[in-house]
């Protein structure tokens, strides 16, 4: 239990720290923002320690709970990322509710371990929304939840919907303790203002003040009949309590410190205390008579739960040197079983209704496990996809930072170092400026290594290729007071003392890491609380505060020309500054499935596929409205923009960047336009079928927002999609239920629904049914390949070489390679005057008449691209340019290309674009051109990124200002074009057994090993394809030689 001692009437900030673990100390707060109470380091291993319960002086108390109504960027990661106070089973066992200084309350489905939804309310800075206690009634009706709340009301939340149906107003500080009566009718809150109150849940109204404590008071229970209420305090009593007149029945003495849990047995006669004197003691829960101590255990007694039997009771863990549940017999004391897998305190317990399971929450991962309560035998372990950065470093070309996410100080001479680097990010290419990893997932350090050519690979526990804390640098080297985590820093000055930076409570507490800068000029702190700064160490004066970080930052670095800092701390980001400017450049979250997202202030990020669904924003209602939550990934039409990330990296570009924000509309006005609707299907989320056709029904419920497109995908593929305004949902236009029919492959199909409001600026969380198909007698498939590739466009000056070649060789090789896989083969080639927009679009009208889903489609377009304010554009046959704004218009555009790929049935496909920029610098008069198409290579494969994301499909894509030509079968092909052509004959098979079958992702890796190779040996850079692999990998040709059915070799055998 986590406490400030403060005089009676202040008001407390938070529930307090008091000698936890250094890994205790993980709380979500800002720097700007009041203080926490300084708390001393133990680490791991090293056993815990006791301090006196610290003072916090009213002025030093968080700001006024001013109404904020911007909206909030907060990381949802499938879990808690801070303290867990408390959690409840639902009555049915199937559920388990969770409360958090996170300021959520989650509801995790017991069977699957997942977060089924978040509860939501009114939160600001620093400590403000968080959630100290929660209850839920017996009949789970309604949840209960107090904390640091405005007016320190206590929420009755529906607990079925999530919304606030009324608000209990009175006590004068926050609330740590709620419970309900039997009868779910009233409701006892403890609080910091010394007082307890029963409150009639119907009405509202306060029935008895509960007065008498004289600190605060954290423990309250009700017995089982209703008849009486027991409360524990700082004060070191329980006091028993008449529940029905709010007299006074009795007063216990006999625990040594703080009382902070309790909890009548269920026959009502027995009632259990735990205290921070690490003891249980009972007591008879009619008259308040003590029967005996319980036990005792190596911790602090933070929490009570009791079995529905009555027989065994379970114990948090608090502070103390043991890391241990426990499970004692009533009334013997007997330990049955204990519990040691968390690896920090644990402040929440419950027991399931059938008295087999325990919940405890906790820990330094702020993960829940259920484990048998009498085995002490873990049966899932629940958690968030998030993590504590621990330390971080900077390569030393710059080019890339890495972090760890591991506790382990063996090997390291460095305090703040806190363990190994596990894991890098690209920031800039190789040969380039920034250009983040786009699409890429997180890459172990050797890997990253070799991609990004450095000399070595990390090898040792400091790094070798990373720089991390620098802690000499010219004359100056620095140190705390004691050698650890102190609050005094120390500069020295050719050995001798110079200047000392002495931290308080506002400042952060705590040095807990450190770095120089390599010109020796500044030094840089991260210390508790999210406070990070620097300071001249000439002077020993600050120069600035890095703000932006929520939780102690463990781990600083600074890169080798000292223009930049990076910083990880336990509030799971990583982030970027200017060291120069104290300017926040970028922030990252990844999570532990190698997901990854990164942000910039303007709200713009980059994405691994899956990775903008971890941060969204907090939308504030008011404090009697539950708020509402948008994901990243809900806003990404809008704000997925990796090439506004690297311009913002680089510097310049400010100017492009605000008017990009001012033609989208930044986040506030996006919010404003409105939620989109609710998606809810009707059906089972899982069924079987045996019949290819299959009719979907789905409601769709307006939240103020309207209702605009409805997208549809089947196995991640986008399907044609719907307008609010179309035939089909003309009548859900506020609310109502749709069909739409589909006609599915045999096997397991996945149909994904999508949203938007009626500006479409936001999307719904999509919503997905599972259908299995038998159709066992369903005919092998066809291949359609369609073939776009121009080089003599109409307006000359736009002329290229090599694209129509490379469109003919493409369809010739799958033809001839698809033979052994397909019954049917059908290709066509669109080439020069061919491709128009109306031939391409005719040609897509076309395949959706014969296409089945079942079949294998191949679009390859190759000729003039282009990227405009994010989008991709492929410029037909009769586009001129008259200037970009007239060229782009005539061109095909990312949601024309986009809806043609929706109109084609199949389901398993490849997508090839190879966009260039050649032949336009020989011809004198278009050198404006060349200069207008070839701007910016990162904003053209953050375009094709977005249609690759948008379609769903297989994709394989390069894009280059070069085009050069290599010799293939007598023929010129671009590079590209050659490799994958290469690849389809034979060499992309990857498994080296002669089996001869080529599949998507064996070609992807040969063209991405291939392509990067050639460039640098031939012409001295690197071209790196892009790649999106959707699904299940599939066969899309057969080697040389492997030409009988099955990519049997030809005179059969393998």
């Amino acid at each position: 239990m986590r406490i400030n001692k403060t005089k009676a009437g202040e008001p407390v900030g938070t529930r307090g720290a008091v000698s936890l673990l250094l890994l205790a100390c993980i709380f979500l707060f800002s720097c700007a923002s009041p203080p926490r109470p300084r708390t001393p380091e133990v680490e791991e291993g090293k056993g815990w320690t006791s301090t006196p319960v610290p003072v916090v002086k009213k002025e030093e108390m968080r700001p006024s709970l001013a109404k904020i109504q911007a909206p909030i960027l907060e990381i949802d990661a499938g879990g808690h990322k801070a303290v867990i106070n408390d959690v409840i089973f639902t009555r049915d066992g199937k559920y388990l509710v969770s409360a958090s200084d996170d300021k959520t309350v989650l509801v995790w489905d017991v069977e699957t371990g997942e977060v089924v939804r978040a509860i939501r309310g009114q939160i600001g800075e620093g400590d403000e929304g968080k959630i100290f206690a929660a209850a839920l009634s017996p009949d789970n009706r309604v949840l209960a939840v107090g904390g640091y709340v405005k007016n320190n009301a206590i929420r009755l939340i529906d607990f079925q919907t999530g919304q606030v149906v009324r608000l209990l107003k009175g006590h004068g500080n926050v609330i740590n303790g709620l419970a309900f009566s039997s009868d779910g009718q009233r409701l006892i809150s403890g609080s910091a203002d010394f007082t307890a109150r029963v409150w009639d849940v119907r009405s509202g109204e306060t029935l008895h003040i509960l007065k008498g404590h004289t600190e605060r008071i954290y423990a309250v229970a009700f017995s089982p009949d209703g008849k009486r209420v027991a409360t524990g305090s700082l004060d070191h009593t329980l006091k028993l309590w008449d529940a029905s007149t709010g007299a006074l029945l009795a007063t216990m003495k006999g625990h040594k410190n703080n009382v902070v849990s309790a909890a009548f047995t269920p026959d009502g006669k027995t009632l259990l205390s735990g205290s921070w004197d690490k003891t249980i003691r009972l007591w008879n829960g009619e008259n308040g008579e003590f029967i005996k101590v319980l036990a005792e255990q190596d911790s602090t007694v933070d929490s009570l739960s009791i079995s529905p039997d009555g027989t065994k009771v379970v114990t948090g863990i608090g502070t103390g040197p043991g890391v241990t549940n426990n499970v004692f017999s009533i009334p013997s004391g007997e330990r049955l079983a204990s519990f040691t897998k968390h690896k920090n305190i644990v402040l929440a317990t419950a027991i399931s209704p059938d008295g087999r399971t325990a919940a405890t929450g906790g820990g330094s991962d702020k993960e829940i496990y259920l484990w048998d309560v009498n085995t002490g035998e873990v049966k899932k372990r629940m958690a968030g996809k998030g993590g504590i950065i621990w330390s971080v470093g900077f390569a030393k070309d710059g080019k890339s930072i890495a972090w760890g996410k591991k506790y382990d100080r063996s090997g390291y001479n460095m305090y703040q170092i806190n363990g190994p680097l596990e894991q890098s990010f690209r920031l800039k290419d190789p040969d380039q400026g920034f250009n983040l990893a786009i699409g890429e997932k997180i890459q172990d350090i050797a890997v990253a290594s070799q991609i990004l050519n450095l000399k070595s690979q990390i090898r040792n526990p400091q790094g070798s290729d990373y720089l991390r804390s620098l802690e000499s640098a010219g004359p100056f080297s620095i140190r705390t007071a004691n050698g650890g985590i102190h609050p005094t820093l120390q500069i020295l000055k050719n050995g001798k003392a110079a200047h000392e930076i002495t931290l308080d409570s506002i400042s952060g507490n705590d040095h807990r890491s450190l770095t120089l800068t390599p010109d020796s000029g500044t030094v840089i702190s991260g210390a508790g609380n999210g406070c990070l700064a620097s300071w001249s160490t000439e002077t020993g004066k600050k120069i600035h505060d890095f703000v932006g970080h929520t939780g102690d930052v463990f781990g600083v670095a600074v890169s080798p020309d000292g223009r930049y800092l990076v910083s990880g701390s336990v509030d799971q980001t990583v982030k970027l500054w200017e060291v120069a400017s104290g300017k926040l450049l970028l922030s990252i979250f990844q999570g532990s499935d190698e997901e990854w997202v990164a942000w910039v202030p303007d709200g713009f990020y980059a994405a691994s596929n899956n990775g903008g669904k971890y941060v969204g924003y907090h939308i504030n209602r008011g404090e009697d409205k539950a708020a509402d939550y948008v994901g990243l990934d809900q806003i990404g039409e809008t704000f997925y923009r990796p090439d506004l990330v690297a311009k913002s990296l680089q510097g310049g570009f400010e100017a492009e960047i605000r008017a990009e924000l001012e033609r989208l509309g930044g986040i506030d006005e996006i919010i404003a336009s409105g939620l989109p609707p609710k998606v809810a299907i009707l059906s089972e989320k899982e069924l079987k079928i045996n019949q290819q056709d299959f009719t979907l029904e789905f409601s769709l419920e307006e939240q103020k927002g309207g209702i605009g497109k409805i997208q549809y995908k089947v196995n991640n593929v986008a399907r044609e999609s719907a307008d609010a305004r179309s035939g089909d949902v003309s009548t859900a236009r506020k609310s109502g239920v749709i069909s739409r029919k589909f006609t599915l492959p045999h096997g397991r199909n996945e149909i994904t629904v999508t949203a938007h409001n009626k500006d479409g600026s936001i999307a719904s969380k999509p919503e997905t049914v599972v259908v299995n198909v038998n159709d066992p007698l369903e005919a092998a498939p066809s291949l359609y390949v369609l073939a776009v590739g121009i080089s003599d466009y109409s307006d000359m000056d736009l002329k290229l070489n090599l694209a129509h070649a490379d469109a003919q060789a493409m369809a010739k090789e799958l033809e001839l390679r698809g033979k052994g896989l397909f019954r049917d083969i059908h290709v066509k080639p669109l080439v020069d005057k061919e491709a128009t927009t109306v031939g391409i679009q005719k040609e897509f009208e076309r395949l959706r008449g014969i296409v089945k889903p079942s079949d294998v489609f191949v679009l390859y377009l190759a000729g003039h691209g282009k990227a405009m304010n994010g989008n991709y554009y492929f410029i037909p046959w009769e586009a001129e340019y008259v200037n970009m704004e007239s060229l782009m218009k005539a061109s095909i555009s990312h949601e024309k290309i986009q809806s043609l790929l929706a109109m084609v049935p199949a389901l398993k496909g490849l997508v090839i674009i190879d966009t260039c920029f050649s032949g336009l610098a020989a011809v004198p008069d278009s050198k404006m051109i060349v200069a207008a198409l070839s701007r910016g290579g990162a904003e053209e494969k953050a375009a094709i990124d977005r249609l690759m994301r948008s379609t769903g499909r297989t994709t394989l894509a390069a894009s280059s200002e070069e085009q050069h030509a290599l010799e293939g079968m007598g023929e010129k092909h671009g590079v590209f074009t050659y490799s994958l052509l290469e690849g389809l004959k034979g060499k992309a098979d990857r498994k080296g057994e002669g089996e001869g079958v080529i599949t998507i992702d064996e070609l992807a890796d040969f063209v991405g090993k291939e392509v990067p190779e050639i460039t640098m040996n031939r012409w001295g850079y690197r071209q790196v394809p892009m790649r999106n692999i959707s699904g299940d990998p599939f066969p899309i040709a057969c080697g040389e030689g492997f030409d009988g059915p099955g990519c049997k070799k030809q005179g059969g055998g393998k």
